[in-house]
């Protein structure tokens, strides 16, 4: 992940219902300092700029973003399946978290990521 940051790494089909999760994703990231968050568009119709338009509704300001038109990430890590949408990566790389935007376990997992 960036620079052996604890990452959360986040897909997203740019659905309005999914402003939410992005709102708590960008809330931890604020909680975190050192936490980096990567959002990858897995709608194969998205640009940059509905990218940036997405986070930004959701008050999002520092994520890196990815766009995954051929759903390469989506695939491997097999996001969206049991409402995988959602990984917390520590700072070696290994995957501590994944599973839904749920606040509390992410934040667990993050402090076990070393945030």
């Amino acid at each position: 992940m960036p620079n052996g940051t604890p990452t959360i790494l986040t897909f997203v089909d740019l659905c309005p219902t999914c402003i939410a999760d992005t709102r708590t994703i960008a809330g931890l990231q604020e909680r975190f300092a050192d936490v980096a968050v990567l959002a990858v568009a897995s709608d194969p119709t998205a640009d940059r700029a509905r990218v940036e338009d997405f986070v930004g509704q959701a008050g999002a300001r520092d994520f890196q973003l990815a766009l995954d038109p051929q759903s390469t990430l989506t695939t491997r890590f097999d996001a969206f399946s049991m409402s995988a949408s959602v990984l917390v990566v520590d700072r070696n790389g290994e995957i501590v978290y994944r599973g839904p935007v749920d606040e509390q376990a992410m934040a667990d997992a993050l402090t076990a990521a070393g945030a």
